[in-house]
């Protein structure tokens, strides 16, 4: 059990690695500049994998990027199989990662309560 979890995580990283590199780096008929995998956790037999994703570019609806992705994972499940030595590419499913937004909202709750804390003490 604990083999195919490691499995899993390797599998993800090496996903995460090269989809930053097919998103940013290499030519293809998509336009997703400012888009960032921040995590890829893949099932424990393979076969599906989810891509969590932010947008660095603020003016761009995360809908419409997840979904974007969304239709384009058949291609860029394509490059990735020219990438990554695999028996069998997994299936990916792109969503946007809300955690980047929430820990910004937080840290702006802690220093509010913190110059609240200061100017009544």
């Amino acid at each position: 059990m604990k083999t195919t979890h490691n499995r899993a995580l390797r599998l993800g990283e090496q996903i995460r690695r090269s989809l930053g590199i097919i998103l940013n780096r290499q030519k293809h008929p998509y336009d997703f500049s400012g888009v960032s995998i921040t995590a890829v956790k893949a099932s424990p037999d393979l076969s599906t994998a989810t891509v969590y994703i932010t947008n660095l570019i603020a003016e761009v609806e995360q809908q419409q990027i997840e979904f974007d992705l969304n239709e384009a994972s058949s291609f860029l499940r394509k490059k990735l199989s020219q990438n990554l030595n695999l028996r069998k590419t997994p299936k990916l499913t792109f969503k946007y990662d809300k955690s980047i937004e929430f820990s910004s909202k937080l840290e702006k709750l802690i220093s509010t309560v913190s110059r609240k804390t200061k100017a009544n003490g």
